[in-house]
């Protein structure tokens, strides 16, 4: 598997230098290490930095707050974090906030959710069925009106403890995600009921659109007017919601007939960011004691369903404006918590670069055709006022350099969707609007505030529920506020950076899926972080790795190198390893590729070409040599035994490496060790074992390492690769393969975990280099809308794989159970998904998937974890370890 990957990927595409092809002696490259010492002694580090990042690091709120704002972004997965950051070319405010958690958003007898089901698990605490709003699952129309089958809320909790509540959306304001947090039924169809329900519910500003369902309702009835006898002003223009915001009394504000026009259109009556000043300024008025006021962007989800990439940016951006509103508001109070999340993800999109997409659109005949490929048998573009939309589009980045790929050619983003939604809509019947599918992706919370590590340690979006539901009924306790700063944490002695190489977060929601729990999302610290080189917006896993290795952001293909200026030429730079060797700590890099490959070299290598793997060994042989030491990394375990030529092996045995091609159980604690398991990579996860010597498990590696590494007082540094999860995506695994090499990770996590509570002085961090275009589906979403005719089991012609859920395990999946509630599609499944142009391409010719320049996730768990929190870009994460490696 692993050499068929290697090759598909450079003879189909030339996607990046991901190659070994050795073009030195072991002799030259000895001599070439020795030059580069000289060269990184003297030049130091290069300055070029990544963005300032302007995270908040405010600690002194009150215990609880009595202000609530909560975003959701409808359909906002991190891929639309991440192109709304690229396309205005600095952060979203969102990524300000200084508190990150990501949450699974299944329903209750499905793995994906709509947007019913997920806005009422945030505004419950509980699950409920496919489309329900905040019932008990399986409720009926009969019994929708019964309080016993009605799930208590959010906005019940704050009115309890004597505060209003608001709604604001860019939808008609009775849509599915308002609903939830003011109306009970068994459908999210039921629009006249809805605004039903808000009569009762009375919240204090309601802002958006949808004027149809309170004053040409089907039962004849004028809502308007009694809200209006409840003491409301109602207001169906922008002047006339600006004009009643000095007055008094509840408002009513909706600016459009059913929904509001697109943020790109220039059509809407008032920006979110303009209703959200005006709720808060009514609520401020209404409830000086304080509030909880939910947000939704809408529009992000309906982009999605168009596969409308640039869609997804606008819609994006239009919210990050009210978000970034509110922190303003917010930051000048102690008493205020901001909340931004997502219901579930919309369209698997994933966030490309020309460079990589224009090859896979070349093999499909050119932009137009591919366009051409996705449209129904005789759709006539010119016929249609708004057609449907290119599900792949290249956008400029105007103001690269002041956040993106600065040295870039082409200085643009590609977006692209799952290939289910895309290769489906072409047997599209013409019947309503075409509508990609949710993934079961897990999307990010962000929170700033009061509380605010409270809500990001949510696992699951009932759980989030639950905490801001406490948070709304529990007035803040003024003997509870917290404490000042007890000082800081002390520097933990030992750092484990495990570096799942391609882990984003769509392989992490499959591999917890498929498991039922993963160590890795048990770390209580988690972040996200930008991943672009300096000449590409996709990165490779040298460049990415270099990032991380030495705190300065480089170019594809390049190790432990990088310019002092744009354009300038490369030096070496001193990675965190390096410092760490010289400060007296032992250093150890356990990985399942070649030690020779792009992650692992980053950190002892200094190379501008990734496929200089003989050399690199050679770097490897004179690392010690260079830091002044007898010997360089004292332990090393991996494969990559054809680089390492018979002259290397006899220099290191002078150094006193043991060297084995077997993992012995015990490494001797008086001499370095060199364990090469193969000639390149080790065998894939789900060929080795914790008993098999020559071809043992990531955990068992990594139990090795850290045994020999304990014994030192003066603490160590590891590196820990799960290097075979990139190749099992690169060839496009959508089985028990990918699955596995997750599961193999994880488990190395868990040891290193196990390790670091035992230890209480060890930091533990799993992050990833870069991403790839996997999302998750299940066996419902999608198929129960007809919308699936390119695959087998609609009819068409591409065969899923279907893979088992472990329901046992997971939080908050009691109804995967409930065979009365799934009828015909059965208790959940999962499947495999990658880009549309990737695995269309693939059913054409053997080639492999590209890198995405989706942001990554980041956790650590140990001493100073909250410290690395605040990281949003990976050569952050490099700065960090280098001033934890010297000491500072």
């Amino acid at each position: 598997m692993k050499f068929d990957i290697r090759v598909l990927v450079w003879a189909s595409a030339a996607l990046v230098a991901c190659q070994s092809t050795p073009n030195s002696s072991a002799e030259q490259a000895s001599r070439a290490g020795e030059r580069v010492s000289e060269r990184v002694m003297e030049a130091g580090p290069a300055p070029i930095s990544p963005v300032d990042f302007p995270v908040s690091g405010r600690v002194d709120y009150q215990a609880r707050p009595s202000r609530m704002i909560v975003f959701i972004g409808d359909g906002m997965g991190h891929a639309a974090v991440t192109a709304a950051s690229y396309a205005q070319s600095e952060p979203l405010a969102m990524l300000s906030m200084p508190h990150v958690g990501f949450m699974t958003t299944h329903e209750h007898e499905f793995l994906t959710t709509d947007s019913a089901a997920g806005a009422t698990a945030i505004a419950t605490g509980h699950k409920t069925h496919f489309e329900g709003v905040s019932v008990r699952p399986g409720t009926g129309p009969e019994l929708e009106r019964d309080p016993e089958h009605q799930l208590s809320t959010l906005f019940g909790a704050a009115a309890s403890a004597g505060r209003a509540t608001g709604l604001v959306a860019t939808s008609r304001i009775t849509h599915a995600t308002p609903a939830a947090f003011a109306a009970h039924r068994s459908n999210r169809g039921q629009y006249e009921d809805i605004a039903l329900d808000y009569l009762s519910y009375k919240p204090a500003v309601m802002l958006g659109a949808g004027t149809r369902f309170f004053a040409e309702r089907s039962d004849m009835r004028d809502l308007f007017a009694e809200f209006e006898s409840e003491g409301y002003t109602v207001a169906t223009s922008a002047e006339e919601v600006r004009a009643a915001v000095p007055g008094e009394g509840p408002l009513i504000g909706l600016m459009h007939r059913s929904d509001m026009p697109s943020a790109s259109s220039g059509e809407r009556a008032m920006s979110l960011e303009e209703m959200v000043k005006v709720a808060v300024d009514v609520l401020e008025r209404e409830s000086p004691q304080g509030y909880v006021l939910m947000v939704e962007g809408s529009q992000i989800d309906w982009a999605g369903h168009d596969l409308d990439g640039p869609g997804v940016v606008s819609e994006t951006l239009d919210m990050d404006r009210a978000v970034a509103y509110a922190l303003g508001y917010a930051r000048e109070r102690t008493d205020t918590l901001v909340v931004v999340t997502a219901d579930h993800e919309t369209g698997g999109m994933s966030v490309l670069d020309p460079p990589y997409a224009s090859r896979y659109m070349m093999l499909l005949g050119g932009e137009e055709r591919a366009y051409r490929m996705t449209l129904p048998e005789g759709y006539d573009v010119a016929a249609h006022e708004d057609p449907l939309p290119p599900s792949v589009v290249h956008q400029a980045l105007p103001k690269v350099g002041r956040f993106g790929p600065v040295e870039a050619e082409d200085p643009r983003m590609t977006t692209s969707f799952g290939f289910m939604s895309v290769g489906s809509r072409a047997f599209w019947d013409g019947s309503r609007r075409y509508s990609a599918s949710h993934t079961a992706v897990m999307v990010p919370i962000f929170a700033e505030g009061p509380a605010a590590a409270d809500v990001v340690a949510a696992r699951d979006n009932a759980q989030l529920g639950e905490t801001l539901k406490r948070l709304a009924s529990a007035p803040d306790d003024e003997a509870a506020r917290r404490p000042g700063s007890a000082g800081p944490e002390p520097r933990p002695k030992n750092v484990i950076l495990m570096v799942g190489d391609g882990l984003g977060l769509a392989s992490l929601s499959a591999g917890l899926y498929s498991r039922g729990a993963l160590a890795t999302l048990s770390m209580e610290t988690r972040a996200l972080m930008a991943t672009h080189a300096l000449d590409r917006l996709v990165n490779d896993s040298a460049g990415s790795a270099t990032a991380i290795a030495t705190g300065r952001r480089s170019r594809v293909g390049v190790v432990g190198m990088a310019p002092a200026t744009v354009g300038g030429d490369l030096l070496p730079v001193r990675s965190a390893l390096a410092e760490a060797a010289l400060k007296g700590k032992r250093t150890g890099i356990v990985t399942t590729t070649s030690l020779t490959h792009a992650t692992p070299a980053a950190f002892f290598a200094h190379r501008a070409s990734r496929s200089q793997e003989a050399a690199i060994a050679g770097d490897f042989l004179t690392f010690g040599q260079r830091l002044g030491r007898s010997h360089g990394v004292d332990v090393a375990i991996g494969g990559g035994a054809r680089y390492f030529r018979t002259s290397h092996l006899d220099a290191l045995r002078a150094q006193e490496y043991a060297v084995s091609t077997e993992l012995p159980e015990v490494l001797a604690s008086g001499q370095p060790h060199l364990v090469l398991l193969g000639d390149e990579g080790l065998p894939p996860a789900a060929k080795r074992s914790a008993e098999a010597p020559g071809a043992p498990t990531l955990a068992a590696m990594t139990d090795r390492a850290l045994n020999y590494l304990r014994e030192d007082e003066r603490g160590f540094f590891l590196v820990v690769e799960g290097g075979q999860i990139d190749w099992a995506l690169h060839g496009l695994d959508r089985g028990e393969g990918l699955l596995a090499e997750i599961a193999d990770f994880d488990a190395a996590v868990a040891l290193a975990l196990t390790f670091a509570s035992e230890s209480g002085d060890t930091l533990v961090i799993a992050t990833s280099d870069h991403d790839h275009t996997l999302s998750v589906l299940d066996n419902h979403y999608g198929y129960h809308s007809g919308h699936c005719g390119v695959m087998k089991a609609c009819g068409g012609t591409f065969e899923g794989i279907t893979l088992p859920v472990a329901a046992e395990g997971l939080v908050n999946a009691q109804g995967f159970t409930a065979s009365e509630l799934q009828g015909d599609f059965g208790a959940p499944t999962m499947t495999l998904q990658y880009d549309w142009i990737v695995q269309e391409v693939a059913r054409r010719v053997q080639m492999g998937g590209p890198h995405s320049a989706n942001m990554v996730p980041l956790f650590a768990s140990g001493p100073r974890a909250g410290e690395l929190g605040r990281i949003r870009d990976q050569p952050q994460l490099g700065q960090w370890l280098t001033r934890w490696a010297s000491g500072h």
